[in-house]
């Protein structure tokens, strides 16, 4: 087979066409995938926080996905309402965890068991 012909052909002709599916996409999860991602990262993160509290934050941000200390604190700001920080010393402090966690915000601030 020639170069010419090489270029005519589909490039992926086995696959099949992307055609949307009623129980896929954002709108089955609630979220976008970024979001899902996110959001199980932190839980994660959340996770680990309370496991392991002498652990270092950046070290657990780069364990659990994010780039970077400043992103997981980011993140979890955004979406649990406090650092990750507050988040350790508000666990080590009561019997639950209180971060102020503002209702329109789809992430729970209570590690899921």
């Amino acid at each position: 087979m020639g170069v010419g012909e090489q270029n005519r052909r589909p490039p992926f002709p086995d696959l099949p066409s992307a055609q949307p599916r009623p129980a896929s996409g954002p709108l089955a999860f609630g979220t976008t995938p970024k979001q899902y991602v996110i959001r199980q990262r932190l839980r994660q993160a959340q996770r680990r926080l309370l496991e392991k509290p002498g652990r270092d934050i950046a070290a657990i941000a780069l364990d659990t996905g994010f780039s970077s200390h400043s992103h997981l604190t980011a993140c979890f700001g955004r979406l649990v309402g406090c650092s990750p920080s507050a988040f350790r010393l508000a666990a080590g402090a009561s019997d639950g965890v209180s971060c102020q966690v503002n209702p329109s915000r789809s992430s729970p601030a209570r590690v899921p068991r």
